[in-house]
């Protein structure tokens, strides 16, 4: 986990001079808050630092071989893909097949059917086509609502720092995956390292989709390994465990694709209405205390579920 954190602290700085030095900036426009041509690298020293660590520290731990390629497969897919459209935007209609793709082979490859929701919203085991299509749902869902925080300055990061770091102490307490845990730890270490560069006022680095959707990816396969594993955590349904952890992405995205539904609007059409936007326009005019805000609420929501788990057991 140091070792992530120490490689994005030592390499962020000379790829930064090195993005500006050849354009590979984010430009500013109406429906983004930045002012000022910044670079967009976050994602691109992030991952091949989390990718490096774990292939290093997961031939040491006990994972199946299949699940292991897929998944490395398809972290390096997704991030090649995401580095391509911060540099030359993608359209949904090349992006989305392609994550459908990755996402229906880590679904096989990690066995993760069935899934008991233990009779969570009238849904109880969960297997055969239409659960895989349910779960394939899932991930697609997961991915673009973690990307879609990624709107200003140390929420994604910050908001994965707290939510994976949180998620891969359950993982190793409940012992459901050794080679998955370290995997959620090493990119919580990274993401600390990334944040001392773009949570502040004026932000030297942005994620980037090359980041976000990697980030979305391991979170979507970590949360039904979670799931597949045990219908219960602590005494609390995991699927309402997993909602409470990961509310933010879960409420900000359900609004968004009802709002844009309702209008008659693509879903994929890119605005300023996020939660996170409305905070920053109606509650607190200033996008660093919005950060905090949502982190500290989250932060909140893990030791009430550290806590409840704790107890029960």
């Amino acid at each position: 986990m140091v070792a992530a954190f120490v490689a994005v602290m030592t390499i962020t700085p000379s790829a930064i001079k090195y993005a500006l030095k050849i354009g590979w900036i984010d430009v500013p426009n109406e429906r983004k808050l930045h002012k000022r041509p910044t670079p967009s690298i976050g994602g691109m020293v992030l991952v091949p630092c989390i990718f490096i660590a774990w292939l290093l520290f997961a031939t040491h731990e006990s994972i199946d071989r299949s699940s292991f390629v897929t998944l490395m497969a398809a972290i390096f897919i997704m991030y090649g893909m995401g580095l391509y459209d911060d540099k030359w935007p993608l359209s949904h209609r090349i992006k989305l097949p392609i994550q459908l793709i990755l996402s229906a082979s880590l679904i096989s490859a990690m066995d993760i059917l069935p899934i008991d929701f233990n009779g969570t919203l009238g849904i109880h085991l969960v297997d055969g086509w239409w659960g895989f299509l349910l779960v394939l749902l899932f991930f697609q869902f997961t991915i673009n609502a973690v990307n879609f925080i990624d709107g200003i300055n140390g929420l994604l990061g910050s908001y994965t720092l707290v939510t994976l770091g949180f998620l891969g102490i359950i993982f190793l307490s409940m012992e459901v995956s050794p080679a998955m845990s370290w995997l959620l730890l090493i990119t919580a270490s990274a993401t600390m390292g990334y944040l001392f560069f773009n949570f502040k006022r004026k932000a030297e680095t942005f994620m980037g989709d090359s980041g976000s959707t990697v980030i979305g990816l391991i979170i979507a396969a970590a949360v039904s390994m979670l799931m597949s594993h045990s219908s219960e955590i602590g005494g609390v349904p995991s699927f309402y465990f997993v909602a409470i952890l990961f509310w933010y992405p879960l409420i900000d995205s359900l609004q968004v694709y009802s709002r844009r539904l309702l209008r008659g609007l693509s879903p994929f059409q890119a605005d300023k209405r996020h939660l996170h936007h409305l905070l920053l326009k109606h509650v607190v005019n200033n996008h660093i205390k919005v950060t905090w805000l949502i982190s500290s609420l989250t932060l909140t929501a893990a030791i009430l579920l550290w806590t409840v788990a704790s107890s029960s057991s």
